[in-house]
């Protein structure tokens, strides 16, 4: 499965700026094409995302499980995105549900953890190897 994740990642990825311009385009290409593949094919679960739900402090973008995600428009950088996810844990968190939050804007990506800690900002690419 490790290379079909980097074809698909890199499938999304060249279609930045031209076929995906949007938030929600970027959003539908990641979670169909990348996340739940990968889930299906590696673990074999047959996943769901939650979409768009409010919250106290805002709107997370789509949800599997414990994890949140949070799509940024493309080319714009994941700062916003990484400020909304650490408040959407602490939210989460005061509800003594502990979730974690991926952030992307198809180009960089990183993970929020349970605690709100952000981890490593990486390419979107990288991500493909671990």
């Amino acid at each position: 499965m490790g290379r079909e994740l980097e074809e698909a990642i890199n499938g999304l990825v060249s279609k930045l700026g031209r076929e995906i311009v949007t938030e929600a385009e970027l959003a539908n290409e990641f979670l169909n094409r990348v996340v739940l593949p990968f889930l299906r094919e590696r673990i074999g679960l047959l996943a769901d995302a939650k979409l768009e739900r409010r919250i106290r402090r805002g709107r997370y973008d789509a949800r599997i499980g414990s994890l949140l995600f949070e799509f940024e428009r493309p080319f714009r950088g994941i700062s916003d995105g990484i400020r909304q996810a650490k408040q959407y844990v602490e939210e989460f968190r005061s509800k003594e549900e502990m979730v974690k939050c991926f952030v992307t804007d198809g180009r960089f990506a990183v993970f929020v953890d349970e605690r709100g800690e952000v981890g490593e900002i990486k390419g979107l690419r990288d991500y493909a190897h671990e």
